[in-house]
């Protein structure tokens, strides 16, 4: 009996086999497996982080890493790189540039030729400070973990500006507080304006004062030469004795004096400058002033007052500041202000007075220049023969005698009520 060879079921055999091979030269055992997950420490929610690698096939894919206690088994070809994405994490919802989650750990390599591993990437959560200031250059931003303690700090807390300005430190505000060149400690993240953290130094800006009085017959508060904060500044002037009385304060620079004839008044300080308080004494030396004031007969219409001033050899005296006053006794030193009035280039000015004064009644008018390096100051309080004050009536000059009357040194304004016309 002889035997019969079925190619058939042999061939069946084959492809079986050939099937077989082809499974185990790419079975989970001729590559690389790792078991990944990834965990956020001191919270929040940032986008998953992924893994880049090269499968068995050949393909270079890129898959989400699940959240611990999650794990997903990632098989790898061997001998080939892998590398876990972002680092840092980063928040859909929240600024990059302030937030972020990140991990020191080795992210990346290249595949063994055989075995496993299981790994959870740890990622910090981080803030990020920011410390700013308008001047000088402030130390202490940077990223730090959450639940950790910075400070934010200042190399100088002075800082010099153009002639008679400095800045001057003042405080912290935003993320950080204190006064001090160093921040009180600030706990990242603060409650306050958490995750956009910044600390931010206020300063002040100030202007070289000087103060000083004219004539030396009194004194102010404050006195001398120093910085002072922008803004408001209460300034008083006191009369050194009974011979003198406060007449008005005058400045440069960029000061306004709220109420120029009150010896108790405020000065609003935007730059540097000087303040003067200006006196009236009854023995000083004027220098030569004329004066034409012309006044009207009716009640509470307006008293026109012209002058000029000279020096002593009769040169012009313009850009200098006029006080007007007046008081009801001739050898007052009660003044009270009417104004002041700046000269024009030849000398003059012109000024218009209206007054809610009595009735009836005589007023001494007073012309008072400051002085300056060349000029003594001048009152119409010293009566001699370089001054010279002169009431002309408004209406007509007849009318001189029952509006007032000329004296050396003095001005007589006599107001009627239509009463007594």
């Amino acid at each position: 009996m002889s035997l019969s060879i079925i190619p058939l079921s042999v061939s069946g055999q084959l492809t079986s086999d050939a099937t077989s091979l082809d499974s185990s030269s790419y079975s989970s055992g001729s590559g690389y497996t790792m078991t990944l997950s990834y965990s956020i420490k001191d919270g929040g929610s940032p986008t998953a982080p992924k893994i880049t690698y090269v499968t068995k096939q050949g393909s270079t894919v890129s898959e989400t890493i699940p959240l611990y206690p999650s794990t997903q088994i990632f098989t790898m070809a061997k001998n080939k790189p892998w590398s876990v994405t972002p680092n840092p994490l980063v928040s859909s919802t929240s600024d990059p540039e302030s937030e972020r989650w990140i991990s020191t750990q080795t992210l990346s390599g290249i595949t063994p030729n055989s075995g496993s591993t299981t790994k959870t990437f740890t990622f910090q959560h981080q803030y990020y400070l920011k410390v700013s200031s308008p001047y000088d250059t402030p130390t202490g931003y940077g990223w730090y973990n959450s639940g950790t303690k910075a400070y934010a700090q200042l190399s100088r807390t002075t800082i010099q500006g153009p002639t008679g300005t400095r800045y001057v430190f003042d405080k912290w505000s935003g993320a950080a507080s204190g006064t001090n060149q160093k921040s009180n400690p600030i706990t990242i993240p603060t409650t306050m304006n958490a995750p956009k953290l910044e600390a931010t130094a206020v300063w002040k800006t100030q202007y070289l004062v000087s103060f000083a009085v004219n004539p030396d017959s009194g004194s102010t508060t404050p006195s001398g030469s120093s910085y002072y904060n922008s803004g408001n500044l209460a300034i008083n002037a006191i009369s050194s004795g009974s011979g003198n009385s406060f007449v008005a304060w005058t400045q440069t620079g960029s000061i306004t004096i709220t109420d120029p004839h009150s010896s108790g008044t405020n000065a609003i300080i935007n730059g540097p400058g000087t303040i003067t308080a200006n006196f009236a004494i009854a023995t000083q030396t004027p220098t030569h002033l004329t004066i034409n004031c012309q006044s009207p007969a009716d009640l509470n219409k307006p008293i026109t007052i012209t002058g000029k001033l000279t020096d002593s050899s009769n040169h012009n005296l313009g850009g200098k500041t006029v006080f007007l006053t007046f008081t009801t006794a001739a050898n007052s030193i009660g003044w009270t202000s009417i104004g002041q009035v700046t000269t024009l280039s030849d000398g003059t000015y012109r000024f218009s007075w209206t007054t809610n004064l009595p009735p009836i009644g005589s007023y001494f008018v007073m012309a008072q220049f400051p002085g300056d390096s060349s000029h003594k100051c001048s009152s119409a309080v010293a009566s001699n023969n370089g001054t010279s004050l002169t009431v002309v009536p408004e209406y007509a000059l007849g009318a001189l005698a029952a509006l007032g009357a000329c004296f050396a040194g003095f001005a007589i304004v006599k107001k009627r009520s239509a009463l007594h016309r």
